[in-house]
């Protein structure tokens, strides 16, 4: 399987900006809606944190749910049309950012909880985001992935760590020029597994 840049994955989620939208408020990704939705909210909401993180906030379902709930969050993504849609819609608030540029001298702010929902896309970037972790928390933060698991994600083909984001994308119709490890299904049809990881980084060094 040909392994894509990071930059190929975000130019092909530009591409594939309102088939996604559709997707998600149209609730055709089943495993999202029955649930990876409401487990990523219960980890965020159980660390119960004033202020939250949302990396790649994609269209902003989860940052709008979390600042209904009265948690004051921040939705950045690379991709300006999903920041546009998100800022549109409202509910709170919204920011492109690269990931690349992550920085709390960027963002001149710290925060509870920093939280990435199938958003990590490749080695920099996640090691880029593990690191300013440390900075952008506050002491005894936390930051939250939910993510596949290469074992359940992959079947019998090898793990490649080139993106996950786009999970889902393989059931759902109308999605051009896809990364072809991303489905959120295994190639046999079966749910992948997923894990929330949740690091406390008071005492964390990476």
């Amino acid at each position: 399987m040909k392994k894509l840049s990071e930059q190929q994955i975000v130019d092909s989620w530009k591409k594939n900006v309102q088939p996604w939208i559709s997707a998600i408020c149209e609730n055709e990704i089943a495993s999202r809606v029955l649930v990876t939705n409401a487990a990523i909210v219960e980890a965020v909401v159980t660390q119960a944190p004033h202020s939250v993180l949302d990396v790649g906030c994609g269209e902003g379902w989860l940052t709008r749910k979390l600042e209904s709930s009265g948690i004051r969050t921040l939705g950045i993504d690379s991709v300006p049309e999903f920041i546009g849609y998100a800022s549109q819609e409202g509910g709170g608030r919204f920011r492109t950012l690269p990931y690349e540029e992550l920085s709390y001298e960027v963002l001149k702010q710290k925060f509870d909880v920093m939280v990435c929902n199938f958003s990590l896309l490749g080695y920099e970037s996640v090691h880029h985001i593990f690191q300013q972790a440390r900075f952008l928390l506050q002491a005894n933060g936390s930051l939250i992935v939910q993510t596949l698991h290469p074992i359940a994600g992959c079947g019998k083909e090898t793990y490649e760590d080139d993106g996950e984001r786009d999970h889902g994308l393989g059931s759902v119709e109308n999605f051009v020029t896809l990364h072809p490890g991303i489905s959120e299904r295994s190639k046999h049809g079966r749910p992948c597994l997923r894990k929330i990881i949740l690091h406390s980084v008071n005492h964390w060094n990476p």
